[in-house]
């Protein structure tokens, strides 16, 4: 049997072979990952103005947007055709709290693509715990931990985004209320809708429900029909109390009476939210309850165990 230096030496040409293969292969995804940051956008292809305002605004925003674009772009496309129904579902919620605020009404994320900077996200994640446990322990350990946290970003971050819509929702139903009653009490010094919204707008600034009704102000300052705008808005918050409003402003117009329907609104919605807090308070005795019953079901274990034990192995 030849000694370990011969055999290492005969292995050599092999081992130089891949060693040259692996770096090929990393310089070459290095420099594809480079002219994919740098390399111009096509946005004279792009439908119109407001899209090219739209990217634009979201490169500023997301990193990963700004430097996987392309990727973005195909990896949307593939979230469309095989999870239509998550896409469908993600889009009411992403328009409320996506991006975060402060932002221009026009920047947001369509739904495919919010999940592929997610998963692009997610990649990089994955990458970087692959080479780090995979270079401190073992590489199938790497990959073992890798991958799951890879594929589920973007699902994790979908289930947060339907959390916070959520909340959104609950903190715009809050205010409901008092909105129309300052509303009606507007109506009734002759004010008109548009001055209204305003109002209302300005008097919830940094508020959910302020934000959605500057949305509105700002729809209509551009000269989109008053009755669509607020049309706009009830698809937006996709809430019951809200689509009564807007009806009601749509049905009714500048009429007469529409301060006092306003003014009979506000009894029903203000029930319904003491409604809403009684459950949720039943709700929050119940999350309460079941983790302390697991400690509790714990604490037996524990003191079982000390009787149990003894039993078991004939020890006095």
């Amino acid at each position: 049997m030849p000694p370990a230096p011969a055999l290492l030496l005969a292995n050599a040409p092999l081992t130089l072979v891949a060693s040259g293969c692996l770096a090929a292969a990393v310089a070459v995804a290095g420099l594809l990952l480079l002219w994919m940051a740098t390399a111009p956008r096509p946005d004279h292809l792009l439908p119109g103005e407001l899209e090219r305002d739209r990217r634009r605004l979201l490169r500023k925003r997301s990193a990963a947007y700004r430097w996987f674009e392309p990727v973005v772009d195909a990896l949307g496309e593939f979230f469309r055709a095989a999870f239509p129904g998550s896409v469908a579902a993600l889009e009411k919620d992403l328009l409320l709290v996506e991006p975060p605020a402060p932002r221009d009404p026009i920047e947001r994320w369509h739904p495919e693509e919010y999940l592929a900077v997610r998963q692009v996200e997610g990649l990089g994640a994955g990458l970087a715990i692959l080479f780090v446990i995979g270079g401190i322990l073992d590489p199938v350990i790497g990959l073992v931990l890798a991958l799951p946290i890879a594929l589920v970003v973007p699902w994790v971050s979908a289930s947060g985004v339907r959390s916070r819509a959520n909340r959104y929702r609950i903190l715009v139903r809050a205010r409901l209320a008092m909105v129309i009653d300052l509303m009606a009490l507007m109506l009734e010094a002759d004010a008109t809708i548009y001055q209204c919204v305003t109002t209302v707008a300005v008097e919830n600034k940094g508020q959910p429900i302020g934000e959605l009704f500057s949305v509105l102000a700002d729809s209509i300052r551009r000269s989109v029909p008053q009755d669509e705008a607020l049309r706009r808005m009830a698809e937006m918050i996709d809430d019951p109390d809200m689509n009564e409003l807007v009806f009601t402003l749509t049905a009714t117009g500048q009429s007469s009476g529409l301060r006092d329907i306003l003014k009979a609104m506000t009894g029903p919605i203000r029930t319904k939210r003491i409604q809403h807090l009684e459950r949720a308070s039943e709700q929050a005795k119940v999350n309460i309850t079941f983790p302390a019953m697991i400690i509790m079901c714990a604490c037996l274990l524990i003191v079982g165990a000390v009787f149990a034990l003894p039993a078991m192995t004939g020890s006095p």
